[in-house]
Parts: C-alpha cells; structure tokens; sequence
C-alpha cells in the first residue's frame, strides 16, 4: 500500500498523525526542550509587555490590521482560484443583437441554430414580410405575446442572421462576449 493510499485511509492516517505527535513529545521530553520553549515564552511576553516609543496599543491595532489584511487577501485568492474562468463555447448562447435577443448553439466552435426573442417578454419571434415587392427585401418582426413591433430590417432573414454570426465572432474575437443580460434558457 502506497503513502498516499495510506494517508488518505481514514484510520491510517490518524494512526499516523499519533506517531508523528508521540515523536514530537518524546523529543521534546527527551532532549529538555522545555527550558527553551519556557525561556521562548517569557522572551515573547517580555517583549510583548515593554515599553517603546509607539504606545503599545497602536502596534496591536496595526498588528489586528495587518492580520485582517492578509486574511481578506487569502480568502479572495483561494475564492477566484475556485471559480472557473468563462467559456465562451459553454456560457456564450445568448445576447442582443439589433432590437432582438439571440439564441443560438456552440459546437466543434462554430455558433449555429440562431432563435430570435423578444427582450421585452422574451417569447420567440419569427420574420414577416413587410415588402410590396418580391424583389425587394424587406422583414419585420412582431411579438405575438406582448405586441411590440421590433424592428424592421431592409434584407432577408438569412441575411440578418449572418450578421448576427459575424457580430457573435467579432464580440468573441475582441474579447466582448459576456452578454449584459440573463441566463440563458434551453431553446
């Protein structure tokens, strides 16, 4: 059996931990070690209790300060270090884009299956054509839910998609991904 098997078995371990603690004791007992930690101690108090120009009281406030300090600074540390940096293949699925929130999946890094929503009630919305002419292009969207009228774009709706494909990408590559709004639903 390995150390680190050892180690990591709850009663090893603590078998361990008691030799390491009856071995500390014998040495202090067996090389009289405790006229040294008694002297250590009265040095410390002794210091701790002398006169010096800062009154006394100041240097323990600075001490607690200082304590504090460092104390904060480690829990933030060991905090962050905890937290898994973002994804934008993961946690990058939605924003909005031209009066409409976008939903859309990231696989193998490439974005696709893009959903238009309302922001306002967040129903899913489709294009409708607000053109007179065949030859002209010319969408609307509506949302049935709440009634808003959001936006009108004078192109198709694989055209307007692409731009949100190249405004995804661009946001992704500038380093500007992280959307201002929600969580992201399943579509």
């Amino acid at each position: 059996m390995g150390f680190k098997k050892t180690w990591g078995d709850p009663v090893w371990s603590k078998v361990i931990a008691t030799g390491i603690c009856a071995l500390i004791a014998l040495a202090v007992t067996a090389l009289d070690w405790w006229v040294a930690i008694g002297a250590g101690g009265r040095a410390t108090y002794s210091f701790m209790m002398a006169r010096t120009a800062l009154p006394n009281w100041c240097i323990g406030l600075l001490g607690a300060w200082t304590a504090l300090t460092v104390l904060l600074l480690g829990a933030r540390v060991a905090v962050s270090a905890k937290m898994p940096s973002p994804d934008w293949q993961t946690d990058y699925i939605i924003d909005e884009f031209f009066g409409l929130r976008w939903r859309w999946s990231n696989a193998g890094g490439k974005s696709s299956n893009f959903y238009s929503f309302c922001p306002n009630c967040d129903y899913q919305v489709h294009p409708r054509n607000d053109s007179g002419y065949l030859a002209v292009d010319r969408i609307f969207y509506a949302c049935e839910s709440c009634g808003a009228r959001l936006g009108t774009f004078d192109e198709t709706q694989y055209s307007l998609e692409s731009r949100v494909l190249r405004t995804v990408h661009q946001k992704i590559r500038n380093g500007t991904w992280q959307p201002k709004i929600g969580p992201a639903r399943v579509v």
